[in-house]
């Protein structure tokens, strides 16, 4: 399972449940490059967060095919993204995006957090700093 929530744009929350197979990994390439061509519309910059606090199981195959689909993006990303979050307790799913970022340098900032509250604190400290609440986000509730 791979879920998008894109109600708080540009604040967009993709969790993935416990495992990724093909049908889950194909929907997650289409739904992404979705999200690249509502920012393209709208001209916007998007913030992701990815909730990989469920993800248990995730085959080496389907994190290579991400660092070539991110390799892809690149010039996308580097237009329509603003910066990524990554949530998980997991050290195993920390050593996946390790390797992950091995392969293909990521082209924006990115921070992953080990727990939701410290990601809602750094977000809301963020979002404060530029003079914009971060109430509305209702992701983050």
């Amino acid at each position: 399972m791979v879920e998008y929530n894109l109600k708080d744009w540009p604040y967009i929350l993709i969790k993935f449940g416990p495992t990724v197979d093909q049908p889950i990994f194909d929907e997650h390439i289409k739904n992404l490059l979705n999200l690249y061509e509502t920012a393209k519309t709208k001209n916007e910059r998007m913030t992701i967060i990815f909730d990989l606090n469920q993800l248990s199981k995730c085959p080496m195959k389907y994190i290579l095919k991400q660092g070539a689909v991110n390799k892809k993006l690149n010039s996308l990303s580097k237009m329509y993204i603003n910066e990524t979050f990554f949530l998980t307790s997991s050290n195993f799913i920390k050593n996946i995006l390790d390797i992950l970022f091995t392969f293909e340098k990521p082209t924006r900032p990115y921070k992953i957090f080990s727990n939701r509250e410290k990601f809602k604190t750094y977000l809301s400290n963020k979002i404060n700093n530029n003079n914009k609440s971060y109430e509305h986000i209702n992701i983050l509730k």
